[in-house]
């Protein structure tokens, strides 16, 4: 009888051993095979859009863009933008910008803006039917003139001109509240610019004196990097529009018919 007992106590020790090797087994199996099979690599996407603006940005379908498998992305690019301000904003344009996403290592981007295009102009006046984004309202952005820019898109994919993106992220450029004021430039520096005027009459002179503005025939301190790099392609199926470049009024004036402190900005595509 006593062997007979022993005997089972052996049996069950010996099933329990199996057991617990088979287990060991699936684990160490598991943890192989998680080694072996590297992460999906996502996408990044950055918001560059600056803090201090009147606009809270949000990113609506930021997990889709993040997926670095996802060849439809651009549709789901969409950017939700408030308000935040005490002005009605007229004129909001913010770009996605791509780098490297040339073949040559160029960057590119697309347009999302709100509010009729020649509005970039700040001295651009405003129209009956253009409808203001009012405080506290909020608007989503999109590519402008999406389908097309899909239909190109996919067409220089296919040939090699583009390349999935491994970045993105969003650069403020313009902000119109239709007044002769707002905002321009990566880091969003206020429109008019404000420079002070030295005691002789010479703008951004050490003296002290009145402020002025910066003078139309040259660019704010902010354009620095506004203008993206020109972007060429072959003929596509439709039109490619993805490059912006901002430049400035120079239409020659004397200088004794101006003020060269105070004139009035023009920013123009």
């Amino acid at each position: 009888m006593k062997n007979l007992d022993t005997h089972r106590t052996n049996r069950r020790g010996l099933i329990t051993l199996v057991a617990l090797a088979s287990l060991l087994a699936a684990v160490f199996g598991i943890m192989s095979g998680a080694a072996q099979t590297p992460e999906k690599e996502g996408r990044e996407v950055e918001d560059r859009i600056p803090k201090h603006l009147p606009i809270k940005v949000k990113v609506k379908k930021g997990e889709k863009l993040k997926d670095s498998e996802n060849e439809e992305w651009l549709r789901d690019v969409e950017l939700e933008v408030t308000n935040t301000g005490a002005k009605p904003i007229y004129y909001i344009k913010i770009v996605l910008h791509l780098p490297n996403a040339l073949d040559d290592g160029r960057d590119t981007g697309y347009n999302l803006y709100y509010g009729r295009r020649e509005l970039i102009k700040f001295n651009e006046p405003v129209w009956p039917d253009d409808v203001p984004l009012k405080p506290g309202e909020t608007i989503t952005l999109g590519v402008y003139n999406l389908e097309n820019e899909v239909v190109s898109w996919k067409h220089f994919r296919k040939d090699g001109t583009l390349r999935n993106p491994k970045k993105m992220y969003f650069k403020f450029q313009v902000i119109n509240f239709g007044d002769g004021t707002g905002f321009v430039g990566p880091e969003g520096g206020p429109i008019p610019e404000k420079r002070e005027r030295s005691s002789n009459g010479q703008c951004g002179g050490a003296g002290k004196g009145d402020e002025g503005v910066t003078a139309s025939n040259s660019p704010p301190r902010y354009f620095t990097d506004l203008a993206y790099l020109p972007t060429t392609f072959p003929s596509p199926p439709v039109s490619f529009m993805t490059a912006a470049f901002f430049t400035v009024d120079s239409s020659p004036e004397t200088s004794a018919k101006r003020d060269v402190c105070c004139p009035s900005l023009t920013v123009h595509i």
